[in-house]
């Protein structure tokens, strides 16, 4: 007695190989490669936020300090005399400190109302 080949179960497995070799190369490769690449690209961006903020904080915590010592620069200076900003003719960049004399605050209290008034 012969035992007939039933060629239907290796036509099924070629069958299903062919299918998920096509399935893996057309469809979940690209996906898969979109998916990693999308990661990588999440991890990069958030060791470069970590980087940036460490900037961030020692360039605040820098500006703080300069505010601080300048605060203590303009008391140390206010407290001996009031002190106004002029431009030098000669250096328009350059900024230059001497004291108020009253006629000129004078002068410039009635400019400031001159003009507030002007403006209404």
């Amino acid at each position: 007695m012969m035992i007939a080949f039933n060629l239907t179960l290796l036509v099924q497995i070629m069958n299903f190989l062919i299918v998920y070799y096509v399935l893996r190369r057309v469809v979940f490769d690209p996906v898969i490669d979109a998916l990693v690449k999308q990661k990588i690209d999440e991890r990069r961006l958030n060791e470069e936020i970590a980087l940036k903020q460490v900037d961030v904080n020692s360039f605040q915590a820098e500006k703080a300090s300069q505010l601080v010592q300048f605060q203590q620069d303009v008391k140390v200076q206010l407290a001996s005399d009031t002190i106004k900003i002029v431009l030098d003719p000669q250096y328009t960049s350059r900024a230059v400190l001497r004291p108020v004399t009253s006629a000129e605050l004078l002068a410039f209290k009635k400019k400031l109302e001159e003009s507030l008034h002007a403006g209404s």
